[in-house]
């Protein structure tokens, strides 16, 4: 970009700072930023972007940029707000989320729909569960990005019941759940043993076809069966599946480990691995649970050299 005299060139100027943001290099980010001639609105998304993907207390950041963005005049987009909220929603900073509530209704922001599920999303992960489902009943037309921000607000919150609720309530407006809210709502289904339900969207999930080949719907599957109490569901899904992963893998060994098979989750962890799949943190943290259960001194050791040689300590 320099060699070909460029880097006055706001547009791929901005890419710049989107990618060494999303590689992590903030620095490298800045630099290219602050050497702009001119910015428009969309450089100053693609910093506040960046210190949101850097997560952990990277709002006071988001915030000081915000602000010096007011303060120089730069017209601010409902992408600007985005991602304002969202770093509020991952540092639960309530405080500001509700100023920020507040500067959207006043600049007549309020009513776009990216906006009320950012917000949505917020007020859940700030644990006000009120103000969630007061954005949402003002809502009018409520697509499924919304509804999926509802259950999965309620999910967060472990209010399965509330979760379920709106999931059937969606379904009667006529929205059907897509792979995100599947994923979602099915460890639900599992941990308050509402096996029929999950009946129904397995059947639901067969049905669509590009559904049932994704591995992550079929290892919820497992797992939602599994928490029921149904092992031998769990293993049609499992073994009917025509890929597997250590996920899914995974999923099976959690299921025999929480129905008392302690002997069959002890051998998955060898058959998974005769299958080409190297068991993950999750996987290890499941068996040796399984090997103290069983006493298993012996497995648990092997584990255990598995976990050093792999670097997982």
């Amino acid at each position: 970009i320099r060699i070909n005299g460029l880097e006055n060139n706001e547009f791929l100027s901005t890419k710049l700072v989107h990618m060494y943001t999303s590689c992590g290099s903030m620095e490298d980010a800045k630099q290219v930023f602050d050497e702009m001639p001119s910015k428009s609105v969309y450089p100053w998304n693609a910093l506040l972007r960046g210190n949101v993907v850097s997560g952990g207390r990277q709002y006071r950041e988001v915030l000081h940029t915000f602000s010096e963005m007011r303060e120089l005049g730069v017209e601010l987009n409902v992408y600007t707000f985005s991602c304002l909220i969202k770093s509020f929603a991952g540092a639960s900073a309530l405080k500001q989320g509700l100023k920020t509530h507040a500067l959207l209704i006043k600049n007549g922001l309020v009513n776009s729909s990216i906006l009320q599920t950012s917000l949505i999303d917020m007020y859940f992960k700030c644990g006000k569960i009120k103000l969630a489902r007061y954005i949402f009943e003002e809502i009018n037309e409520r697509d499924i990005v919304v509804w999926g921000a509802m259950i999965a607000g309620f999910a967060h919150n472990r209010l399965q019941r509330e979760a379920l609720e709106y999931l059937r309530w969606m379904i009667r407006e006529g929205i059907y759940p897509n792979s995100v809210i599947l994923t979602i709502i099915l460890p639900v289904i599992g941990e308050v043993w509402t096996q029929k339900l999950g009946q129904e969207l397995h059947a639901y999930v067969v049905k669509t076809k590009s559904y049932s080949k994704q591995l992550f719907i079929q290892s919820a599957l497992i797992d939602m069966y599994c928490k029921c109490g149904d092992m031998s569901s769990g293993r049609r899904v499992f073994y009917a599946s025509m890929e597997r992963n250590a996920i899914s893998w995974t999923a099976l060994m959690s299921g025999y480990a929480s129905n008392g098979r302690l002997e069959q989750a002890l051998r998955s962890i060898i058959w998974m691995q005769q299958e080409g799949f190297k068991p993950d943190v999750v996987t290890v943290a499941t068996v040796l649970l399984v090997c103290a259960q069983l006493r298993a001194l012996k497995q648990g050791k092997e584990i255990h050299c598995y976990v050093v040689k792999n670097g997982f300590l």
